[in-house]
């Protein structure tokens, strides 16, 4: 499963992927609202490793040197 496939499967889970696709966050940001979505609201589905592949991902894509759409 791709990185991409990874955020839209076990994020949007719970919420629209519209919101942190709209977001240009950094990578310490990104990890803080991943650790925040598996410890404070119970997606601890999530492995680490799938963890560390989706900051990856939305730093990757939605990091603060990304045009909006």
């Amino acid at each position: 499963m791709s990185s991409e496939q990874l955020f839209e499967t076990h994020c949007g889970a719970c919420h629209d992927l519209e919101l942190p696709r709209s977001q240009r966050l950094d990578r310490d940001t990104w990890r803080w609202v991943v650790d925040d979505m598996v410890n404070k609201f119970g997606a601890t589905w999530i492995t680490e490793n799938q963890q560390d592949r989706i900051v990856d991902y939305l730093t990757e894509n939605y990091g603060p040197d990304r045009p909006r759409p």
